[in-house]
């Protein structure tokens, strides 16, 4: 299990830097999560603001997954089925994209330092993704609502 080996491979000073913030939060769902074998936890963050929460932890390999679907859901007005599934899962995914980015930033540094420094960089959160997140549907809605006032212009 992902979340076992992330407590087996990195200590919780290594674990907390890359987190940094709420990394309470996490150490302590990720350390109950282990003891019980358990991949489910809930998020509320990830409940209510899913994409935004992909986004603000830097998990853009899930953030792509789940946009489309999410999108789609939230036009059918059922987007409440992948809120669930993110609140329930969240916990589990992000421990998981920790571990793997981890993995990659250790065999990537060529000592300690340089392995601390790459987990301050590479870890974190993003709040310029959030607002990324937030502005590319408002620019495309501007540029679709402005297509079709030309069009009919026309």
């Amino acid at each position: 299990m992902v979340v076992k080996k992330l407590f087996e491979e990195f200590d919780e000073d290594t674990l907390k830097a890359y987190v940094q913030g709420n990394n309470d939060y996490y150490l302590i769902r990720w350390k109950w999560m282990s003891l019980i074998y358990s991949r489910t936890t809930w998020n509320w963050p990830a409940f209510f603001f899913p994409i935004h929460w992909l986004a603000y932890r830097k998990m853009y390999s899930y953030l792509f997954i789940f946009l489309i679907p999410y999108l789609l859901f939230a036009i059918l007005g059922i987007d409440i089925i992948l809120r669930f599934i993110l609140g329930i899962y969240g916990n589990y995914l992000y421990a998981k994209h920790t571990y793997k980015k981890l993995k990659k930033l250790k065999i990537t540094a060529n000592s300690d330092e340089e392995f601390k420094n790459l987990i301050e960089k590479k870890g974190g959160t993003s709040v310029l993704s959030v607002l990324i997140v937030i502005i590319i549907p408002i620019l495309l809605i501007a540029f679709f609502v402005i297509t079709i006032v030309l069009l009919q212009k026309i």
